[in-house]
């Protein structure tokens, strides 16, 4: 801060009119941004007031374990099942909303910032929530005399939602499977895992490029994949000049030596743009 205010006081080195450097306007921006996330995370949710990874993990954990329970995603008293209450169910969404607000900022942000951890947090929220519904049908039907009978497990969701998420983020496919699998260690969740990973990959590459490939181009950097060959996509026409017809030869007969003497001459004559980067066919 003292140097961009003496660089402001020098007439160089700073940023617009304001009389700062840009590298306290960056060291503005981040404590801002940590200041205005602190106080969004830390009062409310236990699910945001923990570290990324241990929260994901506890979403992921089914009920009763000891983790899950301290995040409040398992209900009280046994804790025997998940938290499925509408405050449960809307705190979910809550915190997957403002984590949505905060990794759009700060993932353009000058911060060491990425969106592996975020994109995983925001997919096993609402993947925790969608089992907390399919939850509470299950329960109805079966309070109803219904003979449905199944074993429903949120936190089943949530991995296949942080799939789901981190696949519509990044496009990843194969190697997002192998992550996860060796992350949760079960070989039986890998049907699941592929059908996230190449569902939200087939439902995002029509609609926009992945996030790092269209931040990467709004920087000007150059794309990883090979990009096809301009010279496959023009056709003769469009890089030869059109001559008269006199200007052609019939190979299928004999020709004259003069013939050939006047073709020359013809061609001679013939302007060729030197931008167009033609040749007379």
């Amino acid at each position: 801060a003292t140097a961009g205010v003496a660089g402001a006081g020098g007439g160089g080195g700073t940023s617009g009119g304001l009389g700062f450097a840009p590298l306290s306007l960056n060291v503005a921006e981040g404590v801002t941004i940590a200041i205005i996330t602190a106080m969004l995370n830390y009062p409310f949710l236990s699910v945001l007031r923990a570290p990324s990874m241990e929260a994901i993990h506890a979403l992921f954990e089914t009920c009763p374990t000891s983790r899950a329970a301290r995040f409040g995603l398992c209900a009280g008293g046994s804790a025997s099942g998940p938290e499925v209450s509408f405050w449960g169910c809307t705190g979910l969404m809550v915190a997957a909303g403002l984590r949505v607000f905060q990794t759009s900022y700060t993932f353009g942000a000058a911060l060491p910032s990425g969106l592996f951890i975020p994109s995983l947090y925001i997919g096993a929220t609402i993947g925790r929530f969608v089992g907390n519904v399919v939850y509470l049908i299950v329960q109805s039907q079966g309070d109803s005399g219904s003979t449905l009978q199944l074993h429903i497990e949120p936190g089943m969701f949530a991995m296949v939602g942080a799939v789901a998420m981190l696949s519509g983020f990044c496009r990843m496919t194969v190697s997002l499977v192998v992550i996860m699998f060796e992350l949760t260690g079960e070989l039986t969740y890998l049907v699941p895992f592929m059908c996230a990973a190449l569902a939200a990959k087939l439902v995002g590459d029509p609609m926009s490029p992945s996030i790092y490939d269209g931040h990467a181009k709004l920087n000007g950097i150059g794309p990883v994949e090979e990009q096809a060959d301009i010279r496959l996509e023009m056709a003769v026409g469009d890089l030869a000049v059109l001559v008269s017809h006199h200007g052609c030869l019939d190979v299928s007969e004999a020709v004259a030596l003069t013939t050939l003497q006047q073709l020359a001459r013809t061609l001679a004559e013939i302007d060729i743009d030197a931008d167009g980067g033609g040749s007379p066919a």
